[in-house]
């Protein structure tokens, strides 16, 4: 490391310039080799060392549990926890702690990430651990305490025996006043949670059912973006006129993949979205095309009148049909003005996936109401 760089361009960059290009590049979420890169720019020169070191943010943003735990060295990541101060931190710990057929983590590895978010719950701000490893959480996990800077968190993990996440013991002790994007694969959130409110972004999967799902989302009415992946139709004795009607007037993204048309039916019916929403609805298979057809008008109905909204309000510069007889029917149309917005619907023929003599699907029972008003631009057919 030299303490007089040579006179090239790049040492006579602005500090304020110089540390924006050091921090983009220090993004562990988009680029694995973060951490590495940046630690190699603290070292080009003294000037460049003192700035970075005088940044916790930068470090505090670059706890990466991937990369630290290939590094048999405990001194750097002490050093890099020193380095990150009392800044809020980002922590992503996928790969490395992931159990696999042929190996578990290191123990000492499980038991830092361990002992690091225990003793510095206080100030994470961003959790990524998406990948399964055997997180068990106790009634004594920080997950059960308050989260003061918590804005996005995913997890997988799974409860001690014993344990469960409800009213007496709810996540994050009903107090995470900063989350903004949570999901938690294969665990039921409390319905009611007081930070559901202002929640932008969730998931849910196959562990919620329809009644729910429903209840869930009435609450998290200030949803920007949401992502259903294969809800259950479980409690079938429920009546569908039961189920509330959940208003999402700020949702920008709507995606919805399954194969239970039942409960997709319940849900976008149950649903409503401002008209410049993006809409996906991906329906992967039927199981039974008989008693699947029904249940596919309505979503087509329901697919049909939002579409027409959205052509109303916004000008879409792309709008492709694909009719492909033995695989999938696709209708996809795209708009950048004046805002983006997406629409597509997807199906398999009727019976793909089981009774394969069952008469296929056919475009008409996709988009046939669909009506393109004046105010499209370009279309590709």
């Amino acid at each position: 490391m030299s303490d007089d760089p040579v006179s090239a361009p790049i040492y006579t960059i602005n500090d304020d310039v110089l540390l924006y290009i050091i921090t983009f590049n220090a993004d562990m979420f988009s680029d694995d080799n973060a951490l590495h890169t940046t630690r190699i720019a603290s070292q080009v020169c003294r000037h460049w060392r003192d700035l970075m070191l005088e940044s916790p943010s930068l470090w505090a943003k670059l706890i990466d549990m991937d990369r630290i735990c290939k590094v048999r060295a405990d001194k750097w990541r002490e050093e890099l926890v020193r380095r990150s101060g009392a800044a809020p931190l980002w922590i992503k710990a996928n790969s490395s702690l992931t159990a696999t057929f042929w190996a578990r983590p290191a123990k000492h590895n499980v038991q830092f990430f361990y002992d690091f978010i225990n003793g510095n719950w206080h100030r994470i701000q961003k959790l990524i651990c998406a990948r399964y490893f055997g997180f068990h959480l106790t009634r004594s996990s920080s997950m059960f305490l308050p989260a003061p800077l918590l804005e996005h968190c995913e997890a997988s993990f799974e409860l001690q025996s014993g344990v469960e996440i409800s009213n007496t013991t709810p996540l994050f002790a009903n107090h995470a006043p900063m989350l903004r994007s949570i999901s938690f694969p294969c665990q039921h959130l409390n319905r009611k949670a007081p930070w559901l409110g202002h929640l932008h972004s969730m998931v849910f999967d196959r562990t919620y059912n329809v009644p729910d799902a429903l209840a869930i989302l009435v609450a998290a009415h200030s949803l920007q973006e949401l992502k259903i992946d294969n809800i259950s139709n479980r409690r079938r004795n429920v009546a569908t006129s039961t189920f509330p009607i959940a208003s999402l007037p700020h949702l920008k993204s709507l995606e919805y993949n399954t194969h239970n048309v039942s409960a997709a039916t319940s849900i976008v019916e149950h649903v409503e979205i401002p008209a410049n929403c993006s809409l996906s609805i991906r329906i992967l298979r039927f199981d039974d095309s008989n008693q699947a057809e029904p249940h596919f008008r309505s979503i087509s109905n329901r697919f049909t009148r939002h579409a027409e909204y959205a052509l109303k309000a916004n000008i879409f510069d792309k709008i492709v049909f694909n009719y492909q007889r033995k695989s999938r029917i696709s209708f996809v149309c795209r708009a950048t003005r004046p805002a983006q917005c997406a629409l597509s619907i997807s199906i398999p023929p009727f019976g793909a996936g089981s009774d394969l003599c069952c008469r296929p699907s056919t475009p008409s029972m996709v988009w046939g109401n669909i009506r393109l008003p004046s105010v499209c631009g370009n279309h590709t057919h």
